[in-house]
């Protein structure tokens, strides 16, 4: 009987993938070559990543840079600017802040609300899906929103998922 590997071959193509990006964003320009450097993995691992990542949208090229050197020039790799983007929501006592910000960070958009009079758990969540959608509609129809992050005020049971003590005890 032969062992299922899909899965962790999928498992290991995805931190590679991510390993590429964080790369990128920390380091804009590099070529494949450098990036096969510096990460550690083949120049032919590389470039089938940067081709599936260029077609989703994560990177773009640039224009080639003459280098003085013989031989292909090399293309330098940048995360594509504007088209995959993060939410970011805070849940504070009064209200709620969203901002959109591209994967290198810049702010696209952002909203605020405040909750008002009701602040029971279900008026903030509808609160918070208020400003979402507000901030959605600020964006591009070809942007796409790849994560969503929500902070809360206060401690949070990570296994149940569930917010347990809040400074605001209706939100609890």
């Amino acid at each position: 009987m032969q062992a299922d590997t899909s899965g962790g071959q999928q498992l290991l193509k995805s931190i590679n993938r991510m390993a590429l990006v964080r790369h990128l964003c920390a380091h804009p320009g590099l070529s494949r070559a450098d990036l096969a450097t510096d990460i550690g993995l083949t120049k032919s691992t590389i470039t089938s990543l940067v081709r599936e990542l260029i077609a989703e949208g994560w990177l773009m090229e640039s224009t080639v840079v003459a280098t003085g050197d013989l031989g292909r020039r090399p293309t330098p790799l940048f995360i594509s600017p504007d088209h995959l983007l993060l939410l970011g929501a805070e849940v504070g006592i009064d209200g709620v802040r969203v901002v959109a910000t591209t994967l290198t960070g810049e702010v696209c958009a952002r909203a605020v609300s405040g909750f008002g009079a009701s602040r029971s758990a279900k008026a903030c969540i509808g609160v918070l899906a208020t400003v979402l959608a507000k901030v959605r509609a600020q964006l591009d129809a070809s942007q796409q929103i790849i994560g969503i992050g929500v902070g809360l005020p206060g401690g949070v049971d990570e296994e149940r998922g569930v917010l347990h003590f809040a400074p605001q005890p209706r939100l609890a």
